[in-house]
């Protein structure tokens, strides 16, 4: 079905797939993709997507990995495994999943142990995994998974999503008969099965107030050496807001790693990303690294090119919906090409996003967790809608083990709306290989073992720049700014009170004197003109 809708489209197949995959267990001849052969299974990758052969500490071969993905050590998977994991104990797959649970990116692994062929991935999803028992394949978007024309799925107002309104959720796509993997599945591809194999039963999901320093301590440290590693493997790039997550992700960057990004940009699209511009440029001037704006006023691409860009990400995406405003506009033809560029999706966690109350009893309420999904259009919620995909929520829900439970909400939106979102924008994009560096299972636990009405506050992200990066907690974020965007004293008061209260609650957290005096902190003398 990928071939004729490339063919109907006018668009390169080997150009729109470039980052993608299939696993089936037939050999596929396609354009531009190469094959290897993995147990039971063929494995066929686009010419841009990394891909590499696992071997075990004894030289054993045993699958292959696809994508980027770092460790909190700072190690590659054909590096990690290498180090004691033997393929061929009757303990090799719990061996694995142990190491999965530290590894982050956007990537998929394809192994065979003990005569089963398994496929493990990301813990969001974000390299695209959906599946289709009819020809038992399972791919980075729904059009490689079929060879028939689409059924589209009567769940979702088709029309409506390609313009924009709703999305294809839970575990649905755009076609009746292939499904999203939740990411914290294993598939057993001989069998066509999947079977939850995280959080595993002593995972926890709640701290004692004692224990942020340790929590805060290890996602600094594990985030640094994934940052670091990752700018090592190429050109990268580090797409800067005004708001929380790509404070966090810079703030994890040492001085050497930040130097080695290839480029740090805002794209402005609107009128808040231009405040996000302005914030972002006063973050790389306390940092001293240059900083690009991608301004669609100024920069843009012939129509044909974006009109050819748009097509493909429709393709590509799975869904056929409404292309990204920057390849609508352009702008991502400034971003570096093949260049791995670093998202800060899953900081989010940190801060209970998706949370609307603390209240438990709340997060067994299906209704307004199914509303924020997403799935139909603005003002287009209502009860028929809630009842229409009850059933599927409830699934997902009773899937989730008793310590999950404890962050049901949490765990409802990260297995859900997260891989429905990035699942679909991620693969639909051929310019640049998007993942997020803070994803590993391990860090989305830490992130949400902190109270839950502390997170709500928005207090973690204070706390985590103070104690990851306090130059960069003390400037302002674009909520704080005036409507005039020459107003920053103002706007600097709101933050110093912000850092006022975040150094009274330091001692307490983490047993140490404030990094700094909230006294001496001074605005910024340097222009911060975007």
């Amino acid at each position: 079905m990928a071939e004729t809708l490339c063919s109907d489209r006018n668009v390169s197949f080997a150009q729109t797939f470039r980052y993608q995959y299939i696993v089936s267990p037939d050999k596929l001849d396609l354009p531009g993709f190469t094959s290897v052969q993995c147990g039971s299974q063929w494995v066929a990758s686009g010419a841009a997507l990394r891909r590499v052969m696992l071997t075990d500490c004894a030289g054993n071969s045993f699958g292959v990995c696809l994508g980027v993905a770092v460790d909190h050590d700072g190690n590659l998977p054909e590096e990690a495994l290498q180090q004691g994991f033997d393929s061929r104990s009757p303990e090799a797959r719990d061996a694995l999943e142990e190491c999965l649970a530290r590894l982050s990116g956007r990537y998929a692994l394809i192994v065979e142990l003990g005569g089963i062929t398994y496929f493990y991935c990301d813990p969001v999803g974000m390299i695209g995994a959906v599946y289709a028992p009819e020809t038992r394949r399972i791919a980075a978007s729904t059009f490689l998974c079929i060879d028939r024309p689409v059924e589209w799925n009567p769940l979702y107002d088709r029309a409506e999503i390609e313009v924009g309104e709703g999305s294809y959720g839970l575990s649905h796509t755009c076609d009746a008969h292939v499904f999203r993997l939740n990411a914290n599945h294993r598939m057993a591809l001989d069998k066509f099965e999947t079977t939850r194999f995280w959080p595993k039963p002593t995972d926890k999901f709640t701290a004692e107030t004692n224990d942020y320093d340790a929590i805060f301590d290890e996602m600094i440290d594990a985030g640094r050496k994934i940052m670091t590693r990752m700018t090592s493997l190429g050109p990268t790039s580090l797409p800067l807001s005004g708001g929380n997550d790509s404070r966090i992700l810079m703030s994890l960057a040492t001085a050497p790693c930040l130097q080695d990004v290839t480029q740090i940009f805002s794209h402005i699209n609107t009128y808040a990303n231009r405040r996000d511009a302005h914030v972002a440029a006063s973050l790389c001037a306390a940092k001293g690294v240059p900083f690009e704006v991608h301004d669609r006023k100024i920069l843009s691409a012939p129509r044909y090119v974006r009109r050819l860009a748009a097509r493909r990400y429709q393709v590509a995406s799975g869904a056929l919906a409404a292309v990204p405003k920057e390849i609508d506009n352009g702008l991502f033809l400034h971003v570096k090409e093949d260049s791995i560029v670093m998202r800060g999706h899953q900081t989010n966690i940190m801060r209970g996003q998706y949370l609307v109350t603390a209240n438990p009893e709340e997060w067994r309420k299906p209704r307004w967790q199914i509303r924020m999904m997403s799935l139909v259009g603005n003002g287009k919620f209502n009860a028929e809608v809630a009842q229409r995909f009850h059933a599927d929520f409830k699934k997902h829900y009773d899937d989730l083990p008793a310590n999950a439970l404890e962050r049901s909400a949490d765990f409802i939106f990260f297995e859900t709306l997260v891989p429905a979102a990035l699942g679909v924008l991620f693969p639909g994009q051929d310019h640049a290989f998007y993942l997020s560096p803070f994803n590993s299972r391990r860090l989305v636990q830490l992130s949400m073992q902190p109270d839950t009405e502390y997170r709500l506050t928005n207090a973690p992200t204070t706390d985590f720049l103070l104690r990851a990066d306090h130059e960069l907690a003390v400037l302002p974020f674009a909520y704080e700014l005036p409507a005039d965007l020459n107003e920053t004293p103002e706007a600097f008061e709101k933050r110093k009170q912000r850092v006022a209260q975040g150094l009274a609650r330091f001692e307490g957290l983490f047993g140490q004197p404030a990094p700094i005096d909230v006294n001496e902190i001074a605005p910024l003398a340097t222009s911060t003109e975007a």
